[in-house]
């Protein structure tokens, strides 16, 4: 289980997700982020101990609505789930 404390935003200040390091599992810090479009942000996080130093790129992306607007944007179609490709059927002793 991460024994990381939750730190929530702050009011007015959106903050992406803290990710350890994939290497030397350190903390990391948040260089830059930028949207590629609505449902769609890439990060680019650097590692906080100077002896890795490593540098990766995340993406945060919408997966499913769980309770639809109640203010939809006309300007766009609605957001739809990504469909998830059906589950193999196999003949028994197949």
């Amino acid at each position: 289980m991460d024994s990381e404390p939750h730190n929530p935003p702050v009011k007015g200040q959106n903050r992406a997700p803290r990710f350890p390091c994939p290497e030397c599992s350190g903390a990391s810090i948040v260089r830059t982020s930028v949207r590629i479009s609505r449902t769609l942000r890439s990060i680019m996080y650097q590692c906080k101990d100077v002896e890795c130093g490593m540098t990766w790129e995340s993406h945060i992306t919408y997966v499913r609505t769980l309770s639809p607007s109640g203010k939809p944007n006309p300007r766009f179609p609605p957001t739809t789930p990504l469909s998830r490709p059906p589950t193999e059927t196999r003949p028994p002793g197949g």
